[in-house]
């Protein structure tokens, strides 16, 4: 099918939109169905913003490198959600690349992108290896700092890096959108909604059993304390997937250990994921702030 870039709803009607750009045909016309992903934009960077991008393998799997202004030693890293794909990132791109940074945009075990894993997300108990090798490969490649970025599922795997890797000092910063930091209350909040007692009594013990999860290994409120990094994190008022409550908790216990570290920014009327599409300025200005602190820390 087609791929149409369109504004936010236009006035009352939730459906009513206006067409930006005709990514991909067949083109989309006015009464026809059509599928939202806040995604936005189509493809790959070249298809969706125009920019040149080589595939490479980082030592773990594949990722879209993204060059930037030569000189610029800050790189972004932008990991994808659960079931996602690298596009994703394409929003997170574009601000970097307006930066000036080099951009890396991963796929890691146990997704459609790697072959590498058991197969089961383990909401970054596994995953944040992975990401250790895609920022030793920046460092590689010309890196002095670098910026992650995580979306969701990508957010816990960004966590488990910060508070299990030895090149987190590496790091600058995060930037989270609406990640998974307490699975646990995650899937207990998740089982409640109109599910019998029964059900929410073996949820746990049958996650575990299929897909052997290190509960307290992926307890990022309860290890808020160890991650020192400073992180930006962005929440929807519309997430029907991740609680704000969950979120605003870990940033709580991260702020009670390090005051001021985590930086928590609601977005009313954003679905899950999706804050750059409800507020696209705002989001852009945070995510930007974080880049150019970055920037100017490797200059000093």
């Amino acid at each position: 099918g087609g791929w149409a870039e369109t504004t936010s709803p236009v006035g009352a009607d939730p459906v009513q939109r206006t067409i930006e750009r005709q990514a991909a045909p067949p083109s989309l016309a006015a009464g026809q169905e059509a599928w939202g992903d806040v995604t936005y934009f189509y493809a790959d960077p070249r298809q969706g913003l125009g920019l040149p991008y080589t595939d490479v393998d980082y030592g773990a799997a594949e990722a879209w490198l993204v060059p930037g202004q030569q000189g610029n030693p800050t790189w972004m890293i932008f990991v994808h959600g659960l079931g996602g794909v690298r596009a994703e990132g394409l929003r997170a791109l574009s601000v970097a690349n307006a930066q000036g940074c080099t951009s890396l945009l991963i796929s890691y075990q146990n997704d459609q992108g790697s072959d590498a894993g058991n197969g089961y997300v383990q909401f970054g108990a596994d995953e944040w290896h992975d990401l250790e090798q895609a920022v030793r490969y920046a460092l590689g490649h010309g890196a002095q700092n670098v910026v992650l970025v995580g979306n969701s599922h990508g957010g816990a795997v960004t966590l488990g890096f910060l508070v299990n890797s030895r090149l987190v000092d590496k790091v600058s910063s995060a930037f989270l959108d609406d990640p998974v930091t307490d699975f646990d209350a995650l899937l207990a909040q998740t089982t409640n909604r109109n599910r019998p007692s029964w059900a929410r009594m073996l949820a746990r013990p049958i996650t575990t059993a299929t897909i052997g999860l290190d509960w307290s290994a992926i307890d990022y409120n309860a290890r808020a304390a160890e991650v020192t990094t400073p992180t930006t994190i962005v929440v929807g008022g519309q997430d029907l997937i991740v609680p704000p409550a969950i979120t605003a908790d870990f940033a709580a216990a991260a702020n009670r250990a390090h005051p001021g570290l985590v930086d928590l920014q609601f977005f009313p009327n954003a679905p899950h994921t999706g804050e750059w599409n409800a507020d696209r300025p705002r989001f852009e200005t945070l995510l930007s702030a974080r880049l150019q602190a970055a920037i100017a820390g490797a200059g000093s």
